[in-house]
């Protein structure tokens, strides 16, 4: 293993195979940072031909959403690279309650699902993304 950073926790933990500390240190960082285990995520992406109007679907789902959570369970939207010639924006709820999150975000969904289409926007839904890409 190469590093510039020989001193850094999870660097030494590796070489001295100490899984147990490299456990309890990123759970704890996990839980500061309001990751799984300790939060449920749900990514909510618009998707359409024109920027102007994927952005503009998903600061409208957003803004409508954060009237249901606190300022740090709603980060983004953010832009995504494009993909097939689409363009692409997110939002990720990152909440402790996923149970009630996903009934919040399953009734927008359902209201503005046909909206959106007729807009030329898609709307996607991932419960526990694997990426974000």
């Amino acid at each position: 293993m190469q590093t510039w950073n020989p001193d850094v926790p999870c660097i030494r933990m590796a070489l001295e195979r100490d899984e147990d500390s490299f456990y309890r240190e990123e759970l704890g960082i996990r839980e500061r940072l309001g990751y799984p285990p300790f939060t449920d995520l749900i990514r909510v992406t618009t998707v359409a031909e024109h920027s102007d109007r994927a952005q503009a679907g998903a600061r409208y789902i957003a803004d409508r959403l954060a009237s249901h959570f606190t300022g740090d369970e709603v980060r983004g939207p953010v832009r995504l690279l494009k993909l097939r010639g689409r363009e692409r924006w997110h939002l990720l709820l990152a909440v402790r309650d996923g149970e009630r999150a996903r009934a919040i975000v399953g009734q927008a969904m359902a209201q503005l699902y046909a909206p959106y289409r007729r807009r030329g926007v898609t709307l996607l839904v991932d419960v526990d993304p694997q990426s974000f890409n």
